[in-house]
Parts: C-alpha cells; sequence; structure tokens
C-alpha cells in the first residue's frame, strides 16, 4: 500500500511544498507495553512465562488537499529469554502464549476528510462498540 502511495506523493513534492510541509508537519507517537504471563499446564513438564514488551511507532501526516497518511508499526520483543512456545520459537516443550516475537505492520492507510465527511483506504484497526464482535484484543 505504502509503495503505491509514496510515488504519487514524492511526484506532488516536486511540485508543491505543502506535501513535504504536511509529511514533516505531522505528528509522531510511540507507545510501550510491558505483559508478562504465566501457564501452567499439566501437560507439559516444563511451565511457560512470557515477558514480553511491545514498541508501536505511529506516523499520522498533516492533511494536504485534504488527504493525510497514518502508518503504525508494531515490534515485540522477549525480555529475559523466551521461555514458553510462541508457535513461532519451536519451544514445543512448554504451553504455549500466543506472543511471538517480531515486528508487523499495523497500519497504513490513506484518508480523504473534506467537513465532516471522512473516507480511509488501507489497513486500519476498526473497533465496534466494545469490540465483542468487531475489534482487536487489547492484551495481546
Amino acid at each position: 500500500m505504502i509503495a503505491t502511495i509514496l510515488p504519487f506523493v514524492a511526484v506532488a513534492a516536486a511540485g508543491d511544498s505543502t506535501v513535504a510541509a504536511a509529511i514533516t508537519g505531522g505528528k509522531a507517537a510511540v507507545g510501550l507495553r510491558y505483559r508478562a504471563e504465566h501457564v501452567d499446564d499439566d501437560a507439559f513438564v516444563d511451565d511457560a512465562l512470557a515477558s514480553t514488551l511491545r514498541i508501536r511507532l505511529t506516523y499520522d501526516t498533516a492533511q494536504w488537499r485534504d488527504l493525510s497518511m497514518l502508518v503504525e508499526v508494531d515490534h515485540v520483543a522477549s525480555i529475559g529469554g523466551e521461555t514458553y512456545n510462541s508457535t513461532r520459537n519451536g519451544r514445543t516443550t512448554r504451553p504455549i502464549v500466543a506472543d511471538p516475537t517480531g515486528t508487523d505492520l499495523n497500519q497504513a492507510a490513506l484518508k480523504f476528510a473534506r467537513g465532516a465527511d471522512s473516507v480511509t483506504v488501507g489497513r486500519q484497526r476498526i473497533i465496534l462498540d466494545n469490540a465483542r464482535f468487531v475489534g482487536n484484543v487489547g492484551w495481546r
């Protein structure tokens, strides 16, 4: 998605300096979330202890001709070693804690907003009401 949008932004930036102002005038945010989970499963000899830190980097550009862009990347790091089965690390002698380490693109969206109306296209977080049926799992 970003690869298809960036060439158009680069062409527009060459002819209009306000695109550069929209990009440099955006808002950056960093979010940190520490999580610990212990699993004692009788089917396994060893317990699982997951100690992870999620680092979320978000950048939201300022508006340019009713357009803005949002990019958000999540990185999950294991703190103190992976003494759990993340489903990806091969530690099958321990119970599963579905919190694998790695970096993922969480959101990448292009937003068109004029007045009270807006349309957002791309990969985005959608949470409806209390997230019971449509939403994310906030603790993962």
